[in-house]
């Protein structure tokens, strides 16, 4: 019984991972989804990174392009938010963040967007968690 719930206890444990500055637990064949090369170009996808952190009416997940360092493109991926305050957010956001350096990004204190509070928060915290994952894993 005990080898039991030591075998289940591993098996949930291997295939938990939390977002943020929390510790996290990934398995390899999650890290393939997560972060992906293309020529010069990372992408880094936080569907399943940054599965917790939460919009208006759920996960907000980005698409994050880096090129020597720098983020080039920012791509929203289908989600659940008002579509009018989430793409505002995500406009607003995107030019503050194209062409800036991914470690300067990290440390800047980012402002919500005004009128798309929850989804600019979730939009900045994805962004954060991603290019952090990005810095642990290049």
């Amino acid at each position: 019984m005990k080898r039991k719930i030591i075998i289940i206890s591993a098996a949930i444990l291997s295939s938990v991972f939390v977002c943020g500055t929390s510790f996290a637990v990934i398995n390899s064949k999650a890290d393939a989804n997560i972060m992906t090369k293309n020529g010069s170009t990372y992408v880094v996808n936080t569907t399943q990174l940054c599965k917790n952190i939460k919009g208006f009416k759920g996960a907000t997940p980005l698409m994050i392009y880096i090129k020597s360092n720098t983020v080039v493109k920012i791509q929203p991926l289908q989600n659940m938010d008002t579509p009018n305050f989430f793409n505002r957010a995500a406009k607003s956001l995107e030019s503050y963040y194209i062409g800036k350096k991914v470690n300067k990004i990290i440390n800047a204190d980012v402002d919500a967007v005004s009128g798309a509070t929850y989804s600019s928060k979730s939009i900045i915290q994805n962004v954060k968690s991603g290019l952090e994952y990005y810095n642990r894993n290049k």
